[in-house]
């Protein structure tokens, strides 16, 4: 694995664009990325479309904006 190994990452916005891209490379590198995005149909598509690459993503809705969210 790459740079990342051994680090935990949360990727806002990660469903799509940079977020996106982001989150790939960081997971690609070794990274226990979770994604963090406010639209839970994009959110599991683009898990699944991780996943079916053999990378190992979770995914978490939250508007982050929201404290009681976030705390939760």
């Amino acid at each position: 694995m790459g740079q990342l190994k051994e680090n935990v990452a949360y990727i806002t916005g990660g469903s799509k664009g940079i977020g996106k891209a982001i989150a790939k490379t960081f997971s690609r590198e070794g990274a226990k990325v979770c994604i963090v995005d406010l639209n839970e149909q994009e959110l599991y598509q683009t898990i699944e479309e991780f996943q079916m690459e053999g990378l190992d993503v979770t995914g978490l809705v939250c508007d982050v904006t929201k404290r009681e969210q976030v705390e939760s």
